[in-house]
C-alpha cells in the first residue's frame, strides 16, 4: 500500500482497512474485559485470512491489569538479555516491545503496571498507520543509533509529543475529521486523556464507521434521485 501498488490498493481500500482495525479493537476489548493487557500491539502481530479473518497474535508480553509481568512468557525466557533485539522487539532496562508503537510512559521505564490505556495508545498508532500508510513516528536517521540505544527511545518520545493529525499525512483523498479526533485521543501523551480501554475505542470506531456508511447511503440515494429526475425530464 505504501508503495501504491495498484493491485494492493484495489484490494485494500481504506474502508476495508478500517473494518479490519475495528475487528482488532474488538479482540483487544474482549481481552480487556478479562483484565488482560496485550502490551505489544503492532501491525506485525496481525494475521489476515483470505476473507478478512483477523487474528491478533503474540500474547507473550501480556499481563493482568495493574501487574508488572515482565519475565514469564516474554522474550527474556528465550535467553534474551538487556540490549537484545528479537523479532523486532526490544529489551532495554526493563522495557519490552516495539518502541514505535509503545506509549511514552512505557518508553520512560518498562517497569510500570500494565494498563488498558497502553494498549489504546498502540491501537491508535496502528490506526494512524492505517490512515496514513506510515507509522506515527519514524526511526532515527542516524545509522549508528539502534533501538537498544537509550537515545533512540528519547528520539521516539520526542516525536510522539510533536505528532500531527493523520489528515496532515493522509493518502487516497480527504479524511473525515472524526478520524483525527479518534486517533489523536488514543495517542495523547497523558494516559488520562486517552480512551479508558479498547471497548470505549471500539464504540467510537463503530459510531464513526456507521455514520460514514449512512452518509454514503444518503449520497447514493440523492444521486439516484437526481438521475431519475433527469430521465423523467427527457
Amino acid at each position: 500500500l505504501a508503495d501504491e501498488d495498484e493491485e494492493t490498493v484495489r484490494r485494500y481500500p481504506r474502508a476495508r482497512l478500517l473494518n479490519i482495525f475495528r475487528t482488532i479493537c474488538g479482540a483487544v476489548a474482549h481481552a480487556h474485559k478479562q483484565d488482560i493487557v496485550h502490551r505489544d500491539i503492532k501491525p506485525d502481530q496481525v494475521l489476515l485470512g483470505d476473507h478478512d479473518e483477523v487474528l491478533l497474535i503474540d500474547w507473550g508480553l501480556a499481563a493482568q491489569m495493574g501487574q508488572q509481568r515482565m519475565e514469564q512468557g516474554g522474550i527474556s525466557t528465550l535467553g534474551a538479555s538487556a540490549n537484545t533485539i528479537r523479532s523486532g522487539q526490544t529489551v532495554l532496562d526493563g522495557f519490552h516491545g516495539a518502541p514505535r508503537y509503545q506509549p511514552p510512559e512505557r518508553l520512560e521505564t518498562g517497569r510500570i503496571p500494565a494498563h488498558f490505556t497502553q494498549d489504546v495508545f498502540s491501537l491508535g498508532a496502528m490506526l494512524y498507520h492505517v490512515l496514513t500508510l506510515r507509522p506515527p513516528v519514524d526511526p532515527p536517521r542516524d545509522p549508528g543509533m539502534s533501538a537498544t540505544d537509550p537515545a533512540y527511545l528519547v528520539f521516539i518520545r520526542r516525536q510522539i509529543s510533536r505528532l500531527v493529525p493523520p489528515s496532515k499525512r493522509t493518502w487516497s483523498g480527504g479524511l473525515d475529521p472524526v478520524w483525527d479526533e479518534i486517533c489523536m485521543r488514543c495517542l495523547a501523551v497523558s494516559p488520562a486523556e486517552r480512551y479508558p480501554d479498547a471497548g470505549a475505542l471500539f464504540d467510537a470506531v463503530e459510531r464513526a464507521m456507521s455514520e460514514q456508511e449512512k452518509r454514503l447511503r444518503d449520497r447514493e440515494r440523492a444521486s439516484r434521485a437526481l438521475a431519475d429526475g433527469a430521465r423523467a425530464v427527457h
